[in-house]
């Protein structure tokens, strides 16, 4: 049997709400309110609609986060009372809950961390990635609702890893750490988190020029190919700077793999000249 609690109860204390902590939504009518516990850490949403009280955790510490969340929860009462044979919210549905950048993170490096056991990752590619989101994302990420995240925000990101300067990051590490804030959102929007997920600022790309050959390297480039033209030639293969294995290769194969490095004055074992 379900005994009535004593009105000087502590228990009865700790599910009553803090007076002080009991917020208004802006804009929202005053039947619609955030609020804490002392048996929680977390804020609370309660509207008072048709005379009956629909009460649901945020799971965020976060305020502003906890005014985001009250105004969907207050869309999704009003909407499912629209609906015909209403009968209240199931317990199992939350749409106040913040799903915060960190908690989704942990989920999509369960999925990833099922990827290598399943060997469609490797443990070095999952390892660095556990590192990047504990270097730079999280700290900056952690505790927002993925809800909450936009381009102002991850422009803010961007600008923030782009003017670190010990050690200097690369624009293809920070297209690598852009690529990662993207996959998590992916997630969210995959586990019903987002319903879109926001525009992403651009990287850009870094400009490295490659090298070129003159018109008299090329002649001789087409010189040396036909000189090897079906030949049997040793290409020696050098590995971690222990010296190198020699290859009988048919210069079909390869000739103009092997006519550059000659050109170019590498350590190749054919005497074309």
């Amino acid at each position: 049997m379900v005994r009535a609690l004593n009105p000087e109860s502590s228990e009865r204390h700790r599910s009553v709400p803090i007076k002080d902590s009991i917020t208004s939504v802006p804009g929202y009518p005053n039947k619609l309110v955030i609020f804490k516990l002392p048996a929680s850490s977390y804020w609370w949403v309660r509207y008072y609609a048709d005379k009956k009280i629909y009460k649901r955790t945020t799971k965020t510490e976060v305020k502003r986060d906890a005014l985001e969340a009250a105004k969907r929860f207050y869309d999704d009462v009003n909407l499912r009372m629209r609906e015909k044979g209403f009968d209240g919210i199931p317990a199992e549905i939350n749409v106040a809950e913040v799903a915060t950048f960190a908690r989704v993170t942990r989920l999509l490096m369960e999925s990833e961390k099922a990827k290598v056991k399943r060997n469609q990752l490797s443990k070095i590619s999952y390892d660095n990635m556990l590192l990047r989101f504990n270097k730079h994302i999280l700290p900056f990420f952690s505790d927002r609702d993925v809800r909450s995240i936009n381009y102002r925000i991850l422009d803010e990101f961007l600008q923030k890893i782009s003017q670190q300067e010990e050690p200097k990051l690369s624009v293809s590490t920070i297209s690598a750490y852009m690529g990662l804030t993207r996959k998590v959102l992916q997630h969210a929007a995959r586990m019903n988190f987002l319903d879109n997920i926001p525009e992403f600022p651009k990287v850009g790309v870094e400009d490295k020029s490659r090298g070129w050959f003159t018109v008299s390297e090329y002649k001789d480039l087409v010189k040396t190919a036909k000189k090897l033209m079906d030949k049997k030639v040793e290409w020696r293969m050098h590995s971690s700077g222990e010296g190198g294995r020699l290859l009988n290769r048919d210069t079909t194969d390869d000739c103009a793999l092997w006519c550059i490095e000659h050109c170019l004055g590498l350590n190749c074992a054919v005497d074309c000249r």
